[in-house]
């Protein structure tokens, strides 16, 4: 009943048009923000994108040489780390997601979609998850999720940081770059303010929990939300 949800209740179809030039388009966000939910309502729902591929990590990693061509719509889970025992434990950085990074210097990349939620949503996601799947085209995986992974990285770093590793690398890119909320089965586009104050909740409260959970990288939460802000403001003057 929720999946059928995100069909019927998905909002404003022309808030979400294919770029006017020719290329890849990303899907970005979290574990669990709503990625494989949106790819299937624009190739459903939005016009333009019917014939659209929807390309996964799981498809470059079987294929070196995979081909993008353009109209594809590559999945890109902002968790992913590089393969190895332990490596989902280090720090959020671009280069744990390679294929991203060589798709962006290819400068095929024309529009980005980021997908966001709060931490909130985002933990009570990744506690009901079961397979890492919706079963729609390419993403019909049945292998367990590992929701228990996504969470130790969210103890260890603020989410807020997954997401400006990237927002980095699409600025320097000259990537255009939409916020998209996911709630409830709705996807709304919003601006930079919210999607900020989404991903980047700051409490007294919350600030102690992470300072005991990470404790040398605590007092660094300023000056990365500050750095993001930053960055926000750079993409306002390049694409607003």
């Amino acid at each position: 009943m929720k999946e059928r949800a995100y069909l019927q209740t998905a909002v404003g179809d022309a808030q979400f048009r294919p770029p006017s030039l020719p290329g890849i388009e990303l899907v970005m966000g979290f574990s669990c923000a709503g990625k494989s939910f949106f790819m299937r309502h624009l190739c459903t729902e939005v016009p333009g994108y019917e014939g659209a591929r929807s390309v996964h990590l799981r498809d470059l990693s079987l294929d070196p040489d995979f081909q993008f061509c353009s109209g594809d719509i590559l999945h890109m889970d902002l968790s992913s780390v590089r393969a190895g025992a332990g490596h989902f434990l280090q720090r959020p950085a671009a280069a744990n997601y390679p294929h991203g990074l060589r798709i962006l210097r290819q400068e095929k990349v024309t529009n980005a979609f980021i997908l966001v939620t709060s931490e909130k949503e985002l933990r009570q996601r990744l506690e009901t998850r079961k397979v890492g799947g919706i079963g729609f085209r390419r993403d019909c995986s049945e292998i367990p999720y590992n929701g228990a992974k996504r969470k130790a990285q969210l103890n260890l770093y603020p989410l807020v940081d997954f997401y400006t590793v990237w927002l980095e690398q699409l600025l320097a890119h000259g990537v255009p770059y939409q916020f998209i909320r996911s709630y409830d089965g709705r996807f709304e586009r919003i601006d930079d303010e919210e999607a900020l104050s989404l991903i980047a909740p700051y409490g007294k409260l919350k600030t102690l929990l992470r300072f005991l959970r990470r404790c040398r990288w605590g007092f660094e939460r300023k000056i990365r939300l500050a750095r993001f802000s930053t960055l926000l403001d750079r993409a306002k003057m390049l694409f607003r």
